[in-house]
């Protein structure tokens, strides 16, 4: 959806063949994750905004970033080694604007942290 709302402020409302959705999705999403949305997804939202103002699509935009949960939080990835076998993992430290949130992600693939 953020990919389509991007097309419709960057390119105005659908057209056959308008645009490049990839390049498009380039400018919002982490390069890792463009090639992992198809752009027929993109194009079947992007064709939903039909009539949708450039600022409207920003606004939009902007909302849906600021319904996130994580919004506006510094995630670190931090490899810890715990002797207990059963505790071996990940730790996720979430870093929002009043407070940290540890989350433990076991994996049976971490032996050897």
């Amino acid at each position: 959806m953020l990919a389509a709302l991007q097309s419709q402020l960057e390119l105005g409302d659908w057209e056959t063949g308008l645009g490049d959705y990839r390049a498009v999705a380039s400018h919002c999403l982490a390069p890792r994750l463009v090639p992992l949305i198809p752009a027929d997804a993109i194009v079947l939202h992007h064709q939903s905004l039909s009539g949708m103002t450039p600022s409207e699509a920003k606004q939009a935009f902007l909302n849906l970033i600021q319904s996130w949960p994580l919004h506006r939080a510094t995630i670190f990835d931090v490899m810890v080694r715990i002797t207990v076998f059963l505790f071996q993992g990940l730790i996720y430290l979430v870093l929002i604007l009043f407070s940290v949130h540890n989350s433990w992600v076991l994996d049976s693939s971490t032996d050897g942290l």
